[in-house]
């Protein structure tokens, strides 16, 4: 076998000393489980930190391919950072759809994240997952000035570090709306981190929002039916998602490969496991794509799916 671990198509070598730096931080970040400041100015110092911003603010303008290998060489590195790191990003991309849609709130926002001067996450899984339906799923509702949120952000990474949430919630007619709220508003708390077993330095917690007024230029996207069905607000689960598995997957191969040149034994599974990487990589980067025809000759026999 190559005695080499598989790797993603190389994008430029200032990724390789980024994986180095915080591989060498991750342990002590986690067993401390506080906020994990050297790994934040580590992806600060490589430009990770301004990979989802436009152009126009000082981002590298990557095709989504070149995000989802970033992504995943951060988190064969650290898998804390990468939590972080795409929670920030994920915040940034919902400002930046809403920025295109002509919110001057939105570029303002922006244009702070690239000085460096704010820090946003998202808090958007009571539209996606969790207490989804529950009872302390975040309220919207209408009020004279905007709206007001009740309710809470059940699961939000880096949350006592942030200074911005864009978050969402759900009028009592079922259409829902995306804000973006400072840190300072009235009626906005953060919990306590929770105590995880693992991965407890992305200080991940609870928001609550009790009577959170939003002006109208808070409103990102919305009041609307399934807001992040909305184009450029994708969901939870994306390829970013994938993209962190992959990265801890090949920070394994890469130890399973070094210890098969030692152990004879490990090297048809350490063969087999980096040819299902590679193979799993590929359909990461180039998903085959789907396309649907009519069945010829028969009428209402459904749809041929063709993979190209």
């Amino acid at each position: 076998m190559n005695r080499t671990a598989p790797d993603w198509p190389s994008l430029d070598a200032s990724l390789d000393a980024l994986v180095a730096s915080l591989a060498e931080s991750d342990a002590i970040a986690d067993e401390a489980g506080s906020w994990p400041g050297r790994l934040w100015s580590i992806l600060v110092d490589h430009g990770a930190t301004r990979w989802a911003l436009p152009e126009a603010l000082g981002g590298p303008s990557a095709d989504r391919a070149s995000l989802v290998i970033r992504y995943a060489k951060v988190a064969e590195g650290s898998l804390v950072a990468a939590f972080i790191l795409t929670q920030h990003d994920a915040a940034i991309r919902r400002l930046v759809a809403a920025r295109g849609e002509g919110k001057a709130s939105a570029d303002a926002w922006l244009a702070r994240i690239a000085k460096g001067k704010i820090f946003p996450t998202v808090g958007i899984s009571q539209l996606t997952t969790s207490r989804r339906h529950g009872p302390r799923a975040m309220v919207a509702r209408e009020a004279a000035s905007g709206f007001v949120l009740d309710g809470a952000m059940p699961w939000v990474t880096a949350a006592e570090r942030a200074d911005l949430f864009v978050t969402g919630g759900v009028l009592d007619d079922g259409r829902q709306l995306l804000a973006a709220v400072p840190r300072d508003r009235r009626g906005l708390s953060v919990r306590p981190a929770f105590e995880l077993a693992a991965l407890g330095a992305s200080r991940t917690s609870e928001i609550v929002c009790e009577g959170v007024s939003l002006d109208r230029e808070d409103v990102l996207v919305g009041p609307s039916m399934d807001v992040m069905s909305t184009p450029g607000l994708a969901g939870t689960g994306g390829l970013e998602t994938s993209a962190l598995a992959m990265g801890q997957a090949r920070a394994a191969l890469v130890s399973l490969v070094d210890e098969s040149t030692r152990r004879d034994d490990l090297i048809e599974p350490a063969t087999a496991l980096s040819d299902a990487w590679r193979d799993a990589a590929s359909g990461l980067l180039w998903p085959p794509r789907v396309v649907l025809t009519p069945r010829p000759r028969r009428r209402f026999a459904g749809w041929r799916t063709t993979w190209r």
